[in-house]
This record gives C-alpha cells, structure tokens and sequence, in this order.
C-alpha cells in the first residue's frame, strides 16, 4: 500500500518536475528538470559536492545506469555528437525533445565527474528486448508528438567478442514479428550500430503505433521482439523497500531509512558481502536493471538476513524435490539474465552443501536422473549454485546467474553433488509459469432455483520467485460480510442450497488472508488489489477448495477457490464396516499443486465420531494387515511428524497431516501426494485402521475416475434429493458420484432441464452415454415427457460448457458401446472431463 500511495504521488507530480541524482567521486548532487513552457525544460543544480572547474554538456548518447560501469557509460556518452557542452553549471533551459533521452554530462574537457540520461517524467519509455546469438541487448524507445527516439544498447554476446568486425544493422517497426518486411516505418539510411550507444531520431510527421522492432542483418530478419512500456521495477526486504524507475536512473530507498547496504550473493556466503553508502535517498552503486542487478540477492538488516525479492512479475519456471532434496527451486527472466533463486534441504544429512544446477531442454526421465552434466550440450550450468542446507538447519535462498537462454524451452532441472564419493543426484521436470504466477479463483454466485448469477470474484495470483501472493477482488453487489467454510461447494450435496452450511460445511477458523478479502470487499471500490506475504496456493495453507460466503442482508453468495487446469481424480469406496469415500484431485498441469482431499465415512448405526489412521499401502502379495506404506523414495522415516512431513513416506498421510474422522464431510490440502505419474498413489489401496485398538478396518483400491455431464429433462415437481437417489439406482452409483446443478431450465409448465455430473471410470462412464439419449436429454428406453403448450422443443443442443477451471477435454472412450456412445452424443455436446485421457 504504501508502493501504491508512492507510485500516485510520484505520478502527480510527473508533468511538472523531477529531480535526478548525480553521483560521482568527485561530484555529488541533484539536477531537477522542471515543465515552464511548451517543450520548454528548466534544468536546477544543488550540488553537495562540486569542483570549481565543473562545466556541462548535452550529448546525443544513452549512458544506462550501472554502477559497476557507469564512468566507462559516461566516456562513451561524450564521444558521441553533442548539443551543447562546457556550459557553466546555472539554470538552463533546454527544449524537452533536445533532452529526451540523451545524456546530461559534468567535468571539464580532461575528466567526467558524473553523467545521467534525461527520461522525462512526462514520457512513455518503451522497450524491445533482443537475444539472438551473436547479438544481445535492449532497445529502449522514447515516442515524442511527431518524432520517435530510439536508444539502442545491443552488444556482442561475450564469446563473439573480438570475432565479428564493425557491423551495422537495419531495423523496422512492424506491427507483426510473423512478417518481418510489413514496416509502418522503417530505417532508410539509418542502421544501427552495434556496440553503439548513439541515439536515433526519426521525423515521422504523426503518432505511429508501435508493436515490434525487427532488426535485419545483411538485408535479411534477422531477430523481432515486441515493443512494451518499461515499468518501475522495487524489491522488498523485511522493511526495505528499493525502486528503480527505469534503466537510466538511480535506485532510491522509499522503506525504512538505512545508511548502509550490506549486500551478499546469499546469506551464508559472508565472504561476499560488499558495503553500499547512502546518497540521500538513493542508493547510487547498486542496481535493479540490467545483468548487475541486486534482485533476489540477500540483504543483512541489523541482525537478519533475507533476500531481495521483486515486487513485480516476471516469467518464471518452478520446480519442487521431494527425495533425498526437498525444496524448490525457481528460474527467473529478467532480460539479461536467467536468475536462479529457491532454497533445498537434505533430510538426511546435518550439514550444509553446495551443489550444481543444470537446466536441460529435455524432460527428466521416469526413474533415476541423466549424466546430461558431461554430455548435455544444449544444457545451462551453474556450478556451485545451490545450497542445500542441512535438515535441521533454517531455510536459506539461494541464488545464482546463468547467461540467457528461453526459458520455455527448458523442461527439466538436475541438481547433483559432484564432489560426494556416489552419485547424488535429483531431477524433476519445470512448471512453466509465462507470467510469473500461480492462478486460483472463484466466482461468488447467488444460487436460486433458475440462476446462478456471479456476484463477485476473487482471483489469487502466487509468485513462487516473489514470495508473495496477490488478491484481485472484484464485485458487482454489495456485501457486509465474509466468511470461510472449510469444503467446497459440491453439488453432488442435495440435503440443502449450495450455500448452506450442509454443502460447504461450518464457518472456519478464519485464515490470515481472509482479513485482506474482508477488508477490500466491504470498501465501495469495485476492483482492488491487495498483496499476502504468504504462497497461497501451493503453500501448506493452501486456499485451494476453501469456500467464501458473502452476504449482505438477507441476500448470500458462495464460490470456491479452484486452480486454473485439468484435474486427475482417485477415489476410495468405502463399505464393509464403513460406508463412504475418499476422494483425491490433483491439478494435472503441475505437480507443485497440493492434493484436495474431500472425504465422508459413517460407521452405520452410530452417530458417534470416531477417529481413524489413515495410510495408503502397497497390496501385493500381502494381506491387508501386513502391506507396507507406500514409500517409493525408501525414506528412513523415524524423523517422520506433522512438522517435518518431508521426512514420512508419501503414503504415511495420518503422521503428515493427521488422522480423519467419521460423521460429517471433509476437506484437506495434502503436499507430496502424487495421484500420477511414475510415484503415483494410483492403483494402491487406502488402510484405514481404528486409533482406538489399532486393528485394521479394511483397505480400498484407488481407482481412477473421471467426468461426464449432460442435461436431463424431467417433471418439476421432484426433489434434487429424490432426482439424485433415482439416477443413483438407475445408474448402479453412490450419491457422491452424482451431482445435479442447483438452478435448472424450465421447459413448458410442468419440467424442467438439470444439468447432471456423474463421476466413474472411464469404462463405465461409455456405457452410461450410451444408454442415454442427449438430443432428447431423457435415457432411452425412457418415454417422451409432455411437459405442456410452452415446451421448446428447438433446442438442438441441451449441453452447456464445462468451465475451463474444473474441467478438461473431452475423453476418449476405450470400449465399442463408448465409441458409439460418443458419436451419438459428440454434435449434442457431452461433457466428459478426463485430465488423464488428455
């Protein structure tokens, strides 16, 4: 909040002036450039420490900001043509399209003292970013009322160095990189060079839309990257907040005052730590932009250490460990570089080690891990980069630099410990995340009988290289309270409205992030947006399933938080001395998503609670009894508690997140419960077992399920109850795995349309499609309804959409009923939901 009541402020006052530090060894001050006229600029100095011979100059060149650098940025600036120069250092006025983009210098004619370029407040500073061997480096660009400026930066990538002669290149702007030589301006006469820092200006006589900059070497395209606005970029530490508006400028602290910076490559690493003094507010030898960059190193404040962490998106890919490393690790764009950050932990060995990290293009194989360290050429290394702390030790961020490379075209990372005596090595395939985030959301709808109308959404955004979570709120109705319910809306529950506390369970403990939820969605704003120092969707306190209810007199919305992705199901039934189930979902899309776990078990003829241990085994040979738990890893799991579930075998569920319970409906998050894949807990048994006496209950197959929808037309005056028991009979199923939307289509004057969700195997679900007749939405040996004069009977499709968030594509059947079935059905619009088949 306090970035946001800044970033306003700063804007305000944009258009009228700025003030700029100069900062050099024997120069310390400020320049403000004040709006008086029409493109008229009035340039101040306030000089804290100045030799008597300082003189000023203004030259057409771009000197970015970077400190390790910046006198080297300065000698090129003033090599290139000037506007005036040796001026005596007083107020001066400057037209604003001769400062734009070009570089303020102070010295004499032997000496520079110090340089800044000149980035009005009043101006758009866009950016077209190039990596394209040999050539790297941005393009900023600057768009005026009838002229643009280009500020090129683009450089041999260091092993061209010296390789490649003196070469220019031509360029354009083109509203499509998919056509490199549909131009709407292009460079006649103008080539860039490289290694130049010469700006360019074009007349263009009008305001010209600028997309993507094409760059052509020997009358060829040659790279194309599209053209963006540059946002501010700040970085927070505990109460250290650091902003950097731009690649030209200064880092300035808006958080709690600090004389010095003592900055380390991470927090063990003492040996590096280098000290930064104060400039007033700024903070001149450190950097934000650019391949130096302080982002995600570690900060010590006072007695504490922590890392810098953006507070802002970038494209990122994440990876989680969970055997003999667990931890996660998170590879970070930032233009010039791949950033590594994250932090891993051995649960077997108390002392810390440094390991390498290598970034490979191919998937990571099924069991064990690839020699790709000697024999990957297409690979990125970074020896040394990882510290794997030791499993008693507190959590440490790592960080380490790797030259750019796309970083959606990695698929997997290895992590190995090159010096041990045997091979230690872990693998584990990439989560792509294009913008930096982790999607969950929910629509809260007001529930009648013929609607469901949306009254608001929450939308949460995790920033796993960030280390934050953002709320973006949304509603359309007022509201005066929230709470949190535990479980999920399931209309599979008929016993009450989907808002009701019979379908999302009790009120809840109230959770941290509920309080901002709280706040923002009573203000009179509309849309807000609010930041949670918490992973909110992948973290142990997962939001995922929680339900919302909002209400504001007597009217009540619900909705809960669902992950953007395909899902894979595993469900237990329970009968014999229990009766119910458990179901397991898992996201398919990444394997960092926590499982829900949503589960009812009654003993029958007893209302009492009973708690129960709950273990997924391997049945092979054994009895149930005797089958060991699932422990593909081959933990040693006496450490194992609810603390340190990263030391309990991944089937070992009671000791990581306790035991269940009989009597009413529940749901939980569960982390490193795979439900796919070569670890998967698919096809293994579920052991319940009495915690009063220890004895074996029973143990059930979890069997893999999926989704099918269609509409079903019958008579209005039944129950959802009495709808949901007799297709349960008909269909030879348990109440759960059938659910009947709440709201319903009404059709003449005596039906109505429910939309039904069965859940089964894939193999049962064909033969239920096939006996059902979509077109006519009724089963088939079932008679036509006469459902009165009204009745529509031009409805060519009964079906609706699964949304995107709760479904997948549509699954293929294996039998021949369920290929018949689909081609019957396929033109009426059967859903079928299947994250496995996909």
């Amino acid at each position: 909040l306090q970035l946001l009541a800044l970033a306003a402020a700063v804007a305000s006052a944009a258009d009228s002036a700025q003030t700029i530090p100069l900062y050099g060894e024997k120069l310390k001050g400020f320049v403000t450039i004040e709006n008086v006229a029409d493109d008229q600029y009035v340039l101040s100095f306030k000089m804290d420490d100045m030799p008597s011979d300082t003189r000023l100059s203004l030259h057409q060149a771009a000197a970015p900001y970077d400190s390790g650098v910046m006198p080297e940025n300065c000698r090129r600036a003033r090599k290139s043509p000037h506007i005036f120069r040796n001026q005596p250092i007083e107020d001066t006025t400057v037209q604003g399209t001769q400062l734009s983009g070009h570089t303020l210098i102070l010295g004499t004619t032997e000496a520079i003292y110090a340089c800044t370029t000149v980035i009005l407040g009043s101006q758009d500073l866009m950016v077209a970013n190039f990596h394209a061997d040999p050539v790297q480096g941005p393009i900023h660009i600057i768009p005026m009322k009838d002229k643009i400026r280009i500020l090129p930066d683009l450089k041999y990538i260091p092993h061209y160095d010296g390789t490649i002669g003196v070469e220019f290149i031509d360029w354009a702007f083109v509203e499509s990189c998919e056509n490199g030589q549909n131009a709407n301006q292009n460079a006649v006469g103008m080539e860039l060079g490289i290694d130049s820092r010469a700006t360019l200006t074009i007349q263009t006589g009008v305001h010209i839309s600028l997309f993507n900059f094409q760059i052509f070497r020997n009358g060829k395209p040659f790279a194309c990257s599209p053209i963006v606005i540059v946002e501010r970029r700040s970085i927070k530490a505990g109460g250290l907040r650091l902003i950097q508006p731009h690649y030209y400028v200064a880092v300035k602290n808006v958080g709690d005052e600090l004389d010095q910076l003592k900055i380390r490559e991470d927090c063990l690493d003492v040996a590096t730590e280098t000290l930064h003094s104060h400039f007033h507010d700024f903070f001149p030898t450190v950097s934000i932009f650019g391949p130096d960059t302080i982002m995600f190193k570690s900060v010590v404040l006072n007695s504490t250490c922590a890392s810098l962490r953006p507070t802002f998106p970038l494209p990122a890919a994440m990876v989680d460990f969970f055997h003999p490393t667990v931890g996660r690790l998170v590879l970070v764009d930032t233009d010039d570089r791949i950033i590594l950050t994250g932090n891993l932990r051995s649960i077997a060995d108390k002392d810390a080690a440094r390991a390498t990290v290598q970034i490979s293009p191919k998937s990571a194989p099924s069991e064990g891990c690839p020699l790709y360290l000697d024999d990957c050429t297409d690979c990125f290394t970074v020896p040394d980069a990882a510290i794997i702390v030791g499993k008693d030790d507190e959590s440490v961020s790592l960080i380490g630099v790797l030259p750019y490379f796309k970083l959606t075209e990695m698929r997997s990372v290895i992590v190995d410990l090159q010096w041990t005596e045997e091979p230690f090595r872990v693998c584990a395939n990439l989560t792509s995340l294009p913008g930096g985030a982790l999607q969950a959301s929910l629509a809260a709808r007001r529930y009648t009988p013929v609607s469901a109308k949306t009254m608001a959404t929450v939308v949460v955004l995790e920033y796993p290289a960030n280390g934050y979570s953002e709320v973006i709120l949304n509603k359309r109705a007022d509201i005066s309270s929230v709470e949190a319910h535990a479980r999920p809306v399931d209309m599979a529950v008929t016993s009450g409205p989907p808002c009701g506390d019979q379908n999302i369970g009790p009120k809840a403990r109230s959770p941290s992030w509920l309080q901002i939820i709280d706040a923002g969605i009573k203000t009179g704003k509309n849309t807000s947006t609010y930041t949670v120092d918490e992973m909110l969707i992948s973290g142990e306190n997962s939001l995922l399933g929680t339900s919302l209810l909002l209400s504001h007199d007597s009217d009540f919305y619900c909705g809960s938080f669902r992950f953007a992705g395909d899902t894979n199901r595993l469900v237990a039934r329970i009968d014999g001395d229990l009766h119910g189930f458990v179901m397991m979902s898992q996201y398919a899309q990444t394997g960092e998503i926590p499982t829900e776990v949503t589960y009812s078990i009654t003993r029958p003829n007893s209302s009492e609670t009973e708690f129960l241990q709950w273990e997924v085994v391997s049945v092979t040979n054994e009895t149930c009894d005797d089958a060991p738990v699932f422990n593909p890893f081959e933990l040693d799991v006496s450490g194992c508690s609810d603390d340190k579930p990263y030391l309990c075998a991944v089937g070992d569920l009671s000791s990581k997140d306790g035991d269940i319970s009989t009597g009413t409906k529940q749901h939980l998050s569960v982390i490193n419960l795979p439900i796919s894949g070569t670890r998967s807990v698919g096809d293994k048994s579920l052991r319940i077992s009495s915690t009063f006496t220890n004895d074996t209950i029973g143990c059930y197959r979890l069997v893999p399920m999926e989704e099918a929808s269609f509409s079903w037309m019958v008579y209005s005056n039944q129950s959802l109850t009495s709808l949901q028991s007799l297709i349960s009979k008909r269909l030879h199923l348990e109440s759960f795995q059938v659910a009947l939307e709440y709201n319903r289509e009404l059709v003449g004057g005596r039906c109505s349309t429910y939309r039904v969700t069965v859940l089964e195997t894939n193999e049962r679900l064909s033969d239920i499609l096939f006996i059902f007749d979509v077109e006519n939405r009724k089963f088939r040996e079932d008679e036509a309804l006469v459902c009165g004069e009204k009745e529509d009977s031009t409805t060519s499709s009964p079906i609706t959409t699964t949304p995107a968030a709760t479904s997948t594509a549509a699954a293929t059947t294996k039998s021949a009923a369920g290929a018949a079935a689909n081609n019957t059905t396929a033109a009426a619009g059967v859903t079928t939901t299947s994250a496995a088949s996909t």
